[in-house]
């Protein structure tokens, strides 16, 4: 019995080995939702995987959730961060709808993305964000994405646009779940 014992526990640390050296992350052991915490990573590396899989939680409620932010506007972009999930919260983000003004006529909308950042304001995850809607001044999108925060991480939009950026508001709904 010891030695099958012995080979479980060898085949196991072999397959943890093999899993952490393809990039997969575990998370805690009953210890309720934790933030993951890859390497701080700025910019993609080929070939580089990072996971953001969060562990089980029990949920106490669910309610529904939607908030609005003006962003801050200067040069060609706009950005902001909506508030944390707060301590023991999970935000599940499940669209995103943003307005954003040109200060003139007859640009193009060149970029959008929302950020999972982590409480230290670190990169952890991008979700791009395509136009669906443009007119010579006026620029719209209204995504479903599917972004899960949880504890001190928040969502930070960032919008572009060829002739610069006089005013522009995104509108968040999901859920916010406690935690048990």
């Amino acid at each position: 019995m010891t030695s099958m014992t012995s080979a479980m526990k060898n085949a196991a640390l072999a397959a943890a080995a093999l899993l952490a050296s393809a990039g997969t992350i575990f998370y805690g052991h009953g210890t309720g939702a934790q933030a993951a915490k890859p390497a701080a990573l700025t910019h993609s590396v080929p070939g580089h995987i990072t996971e953001m899989i969060a562990p089980t939680a029990a949920i106490t409620s669910t309610v529904h959730y939607q908030a609005q932010l003006d962003l801050f506007c200067g040069g060609i972009a706009c950005d902001g961060s909506f508030p944390n999930a707060g301590l023991k919260r999970q935000l599940n983000i499940t669209r995103i709808a943003c307005f954003i003004q040109a200060l003139s006529e007859n640009t193009t909308f060149t970029y959008g993305e929302i950020q999972l950042r982590s409480g230290a304001n670190t990169f952890l995850l991008r979700e791009t964000l395509p136009a669906d809607f443009s007119s010579p001044r006026k620029f719209s999108l209204n995504r479903a994405v599917d972004l899960q925060l949880v504890g001190g991480q928040h969502m930070y939009v960032y919008l572009e646009i060829a002739a610069g950026a006089s005013y522009s508001t995104c509108t968040a709904t999901g859920t916010l779940s406690t935690l048990g």
